[in-house]
C-alpha cells in the first residue's frame, strides 16, 4: 500500500497546473487517487472499515508528503523549487 501511495505522490507532486494547491487539498486528492485506484484492483476494505481505512490512507499520504516536501514551506514552495531546477538543468544542456 505504502509504495502505491508513494508512487501517486511522486506522479502527483509534479504537477504544476495548480501551484496554489495546499497540501490539504493535494493529501485530500492524493487520498481520493489512492483510493479509486485501489477499488479498481478490487481491493475492497470490509463492510464497516472503510472510514478508518480511508484515515488510515490520508495519514500514510500525510506522512509520505512531509518527507517528500521536507526543507520546503509549502506545497508551492517546493513545485516552484522543483520548476527552477528543471530550467536549470534544460539551461545547461541546451
Amino acid at each position: 500500500m505504502k509504495k502505491m501511495i508513494l508512487q501517486i505522490i511522486e506522479e502527483e507532486i509534479k504537477a504544476t497546473h495548480n501551484l496554489s494547491e495546499t497540501a490539504d487539498q493535494f493529501v485530500e486528492r492524493v487520498t481520493q487517487l489512492f483510493v479509486e485506484e485501489f477499488q479498481h484492483l478490487k481491493m475492497y476494505a470490509p463492510l464497516g472499515l472503510d472510514v478508518e481505512v480511508i484515515e488510515e490512507v490520508q495519514q500514510e499520504v500525510l506522512d509520505l508528503y512531509r518527507i517528500k516536501t521536507y526543507g520546503h514551506y509549502s506545497l508551492q514552495s517546493y513545485r516552484l523549487s522543483m520548476l527552477q531546477k528543471s530550467d536549470t538543468t534544460n539551461e545547461s544542456i541546451g
